[in-house]
């Protein structure tokens, strides 16, 4: 029986295990790719509502000597392509042309179906070749009803028998698991180099992607592996014999015939920095460099590769990075507490202090006597019993361990009442602002615990209390957007992981870029450590389809209700 074109598991987890470019690949093949992958692999972009420096991080690949600098690189140059959704009008994507080494090396990759033991064998995949292939539930660009989409290189399963219409000339093919997608933005050819070669997220991993910090304003985006000369260029603190700024040494800078004349990126000859928005950041974009980057920035990284004596990552975008300006962030490893088959009166406590400690109470003539005992790990989640006891002016809690914890090295649950058109056991989230907890419910039944970060409290910034439900979600999605308060500094974090929208640019979303959880710290998001996030997103409504990278609710479908309180 002839296999179906199922995708194998390269398709999730497998496929990002193969970080490095095949050796029979070189970086000309992936430049002359570089074009249609770019084009197709930028997931939408919201404005986002935090910003913050990374935690514990790898140490980065020192800055190359001006000997060390790479040699030309003939490549073709891609453009920049950001777009929030994709247009009926969009033209359908051609087939690149590719390195015949590259050609050899993706005939020898059969499909061979990867079908699990007792699925169908009629099974049919297609996959986005558009950076959003829109998933409509009727054969009409309504984006106003639009069910979802699936990012590019993406699969999902489909009826493979197209529908002629004269809105798509290529036909709509129905998506088993819901709607329908135009056959112009998919392929039944799973060979097709936007699909075999495009960048998914990892779901099976902690994070979906990995994420650089960069550590000096100016940081290049270039289009394409640059040349020698292209480098001395771009990266003038190369030539300098200076390191980047955010580095040891602030490098130093050319003087210029006037102040006007300088770069944003370059300080002044007394240390000032120019104050820049995101609209700056391409001011100077040409064939070669697309744009540049504030220090603090994060790039989600697709694969990071060695040319010509230096490192370079290529971005989820399809653009390269030199490896040496950013920095790899290490994950916060918080995460939540199941509460299935417990006491749904019981707040759950959470040690946020660094030396905490248990402490033992006991009464002497009904006078109570503190003991401090065993020191406690940060982020310890317990449950507690409700009893309180004052000694010393300090507030304890007991925990059903029977030790008790100190009221100002931690925090607790403290739900408030749910959504008035809340239903018999659905789904709805409590956020509690003051205690920095969520708690996530069924009905009446509390299912999950944890800590969150919240906006900070000041007017720009507060996370505001009402009553929503999640209108969508997406596995990754950019969150940028200009300083609001005064002197504060663009920012920009491609693909944050786990994002569910619930109000605007209002969204519960994954944070890799500190540990503070617990307490406030964001632009007006509820932060979440990364498991969490993924825990919480998978768990919510609307469901995420297989294949699908985001997902809209509907009357139909309808999210999940969010209650922020103080």
């Amino acid at each position: 029986m002839a296999r179906s074109s199922r995708p194998t598991d390269r398709s999730r987890g497998a496929r990002q295990k193969r970080a490095q470019a095949p050796s029979s690949v070189t970086p000309f093949a992936w430049g002359a790719l570089g074009f249609f992958l770019a084009a197709g692999v930028t997931a939408a972009a919201w404005t986002g509502c935090q910003r913050e420096l990374p935690i514990g991080a790898v140490d980065p690949i020192p800055s190359p000597s001006t000997s060390a600098t790479p040699q030309p690189v003939a490549s073709a140059a891609p453009s920049h392509v950001e777009p929030s959704q994709e247009d009926p009008t969009l033209p359908v994507a051609e087939e690149p042309q590719t390195d015949p080494e590259l050609d050899e090396e993706l005939a020898e990759e059969t499909l061979d179906g990867g079908l699990e033991d007792g699925e169908a064998d009629n099974v049919h995949y297609a996959g986005a070749i558009v950076p959003q292939a829109s998933i409509f539930p009727t054969m009409e660009w309504d984006h106003s009803k639009r069910l979802g989409y699936v990012r590019m290189a993406g699969k999902v399963a489909i009826d493979p028998t197209p529908i002629a219409s004269e809105n798509c000339t290529a036909g709509w093919y129905r998506v088993l698991t819901g709607g329908y997608v135009c056959g112009r933005h998919v392929t039944l050819n799973l060979k097709h180099p936007s699909v075999r070669l495009g960048v998914l997220p990892d779901i099976d991993d902690y994070l979906p992607y990995k994420y650089g910090w960069n550590r000096g304003s100016g940081t290049p985006l270039y289009r394409s592996v640059p040349s020698k000369d292209e480098i001395a260029r771009y990266e003038p603190y190369l030539n300098q014999g200076a390191k980047p700024e955010g580095s040891a040494t602030t490098p130093a800078v050319a003087k210029a015939d006037a102040s006007k004349d300088r770069p944003w990126w370059e300080p002044g000859e007394d240390g000032a920095k120019t104050q820049v928005k995101l609209a700056d950041l391409a001011q100077d974009a040409d064939g070669v460099l697309a744009r540049r980057l504030v220090k603090g920035f994060f790039i989600a990284i697709e694969r990071t590769f060695h040319w010509n004596g230096r490192h370079w990552h290529k971005t989820t975008e399809g653009l390269i990075a030199p490896a040496d300006r950013f920095v790899i962030s290490k994950s916060p490893t918080l995460q939540g507490v199941e509460l299935a088959g417990t006491d749904p009166a019981q707040p759950v406590g959470f040690i946020l202090a660094a030396k905490a400690r248990k402490y033992d109470i006991t009464f002497v003539n009904e006078k109570p006597r503190l003991k401090a005992g065993k020191t406690v790990p940060r982020y310890t989640a317990v449950r507690l019993t409700g009893q309180q006891q004052t000694i010393a002016g300090n507030l304890y809690w007991e925990t059903t361990e029977g030790w008790w914890m100190k009221s100002k090295e931690g925090t607790y649950t403290d739900p408030g009442p749910p959504p008035a058109e809340l239903r018999p056991g659905e789904k709805w989230i409590d956020v509690n602002l003051t205690r920095q907890t969520l708690v996530a419910f069924e009905g009446e039944t509390p299912v999950y615990a944890t800590l969150v970060s919240t906006g900070k409290r000041i007017k720009t910034h507060a996370t505001p209390p009402g009553t929503w439900r999640i209108k969508h979600k997406h596995i990754a999605s950019r969150m940028s957007g200009d300083g609001v308060a005064p002197g504060e500094a663009p920012y920009s974090i491609d693909d944050v992981p786990y994002v569910m929208f619930y109000e605007g640019s209002y969204a519960l979303h994954g944070a890799f870029w500190h540990d503070a959880f617990g307490r406030v710290r964001s632009h007006g998001c509820t932060n979440l450590a990364p498991l969490d996030a993924k825990r919480l997103f998978y768990w919510t409504d609307p469901p995420l389809p297989d294949g699908w990278h985001g997902v809209y609710a509907s009357e139909e479908a309808p999210g999940t209700w969010v209650v922020i309180h103080d």
